[in-house]
Formats: C-alpha cells, structure tokens, sequence
C-alpha cells in the first residue's frame, strides 16, 4: 500500500518503500527452501517504473502464467471472493 498518492509524489518515477523485515539465522534460508516465497526473476525498468503501485502484484503474477495467472484474479480481500 502507498502511503503518498502518486499524482503528489514530486518524482512520480521515484518510489519508496517503508517497512522492517527481520529472520532468525537460517530462517530465511528455510523458507526459500520450503517455496514460502513467489520469485519473480524478469524484472525490468518498464515493469517497475512504468507499473502503479497498486498494480503491480496482479501485473507480475499475471506475467508469471500458470497457477500464478490465476492468483493475479483473486480479490485483495479473500472475504469477498
């Protein structure tokens, strides 16, 4: 979620990113291993720079086809599905 609309973002082409992540020693690790995390590996500037924010999960799920394809269609909220 963006916490500055992007039409009052001075740069609109600059994001930025709040938040704190933190993992044990090796949880991580674990969790790669377990297929907890969906990577996506072809990333590109059109993509990152070019995406609205809140588009940009469903877009890159989308891309990713198959099982992924149809996750992108599953609403935000899992209630109102």
């Amino acid at each position: 979620m963006s916490l500055v609309r992007e039409e009052q973002q001075p740069h609109p082409q600059v994001r930025f990113f709040l938040g704190y992540s933190g993992w044990s020693a090796g949880q991580l690790e674990a969790e790669l291993k377990e297929k907890s995390w969906i990577i996506f590996r072809q990333a590109n500037e059109n993509l990152i720079f070019d995406t609205r924010p809140d588009d940009l999960w469903k877009k890159v799920l989308s891309l990713m086809g198959g099982r992924f394809k149809m996750y992108s269609n599953y609403p935000i909220d899992p209630r109102m599905n």
